[in-house]
């Protein structure tokens, strides 16, 4: 990943969210939180260019790309995330308004290192980080404010 866009992620605490991976490719949704914008969308669009052509199949706790010296790593959403989170709203709309039933959604989160290359899940990640980069593979704990995440395998 190019180092102006990995700078530019502590500046621009955005969600991205590709609403149609289950609705063109089958495949489960993508979430990504702390990217700018722009980054976020390139980043996406190029996720969903692999999974289309096959060159790219998500699993948990993979790597997405295992040349990047700080790469981004696939977590699978935990399916309470997804039936009572709140970051997958329209996917499971659109889902609904495909199929008749929001459920079976799947989704998987691509999760930031921190600047040394340290994951929310693993002993001395940068705490200041936390609250900006939601925990969506742990189950979903009602009453816990939207960004308040909490690390775990």
């Amino acid at each position: 990943m190019d180092r102006d866009l990995r700078r530019g992620l502590s500046l621009h605490p955005d969600l991205g969210l590709h609403d149609r991976f289950d609705e063109t490719l089958n495949q489960p949704e993508i979430v990504v939180f702390d990217i700018p914008r722009k980054g976020a969308s390139e980043l996406l669009w190029t996720t969903f260019e692999r999974l289309k052509s096959g060159e790219l199949v998500l699993d948990d706790g993979a790597l997405l790309d295992p040349a990047d010296p700080m790469p981004f790593t696939w977590r699978k959403v935990h399916p309470s995330q997804v039936a009572e989170g709140e970051w997958l709203t329209l996917a499971k709309w659109r889902r609904f308004e495909r199929t008749g039933q929001a459920v079976g959604l799947e989704a998987f989160q691509m999760v930031l290192p921190d600047g040394e290359g340290r994951l929310p899940w693993q002993e001395g990640y940068d705490e200041r980080l936390r609250p900006r980069q939601p925990a969506l593979w742990l189950p979903f704990e009602s009453g816990e404010p939207p960004l308040a995440a909490s690390s775990g395998v």
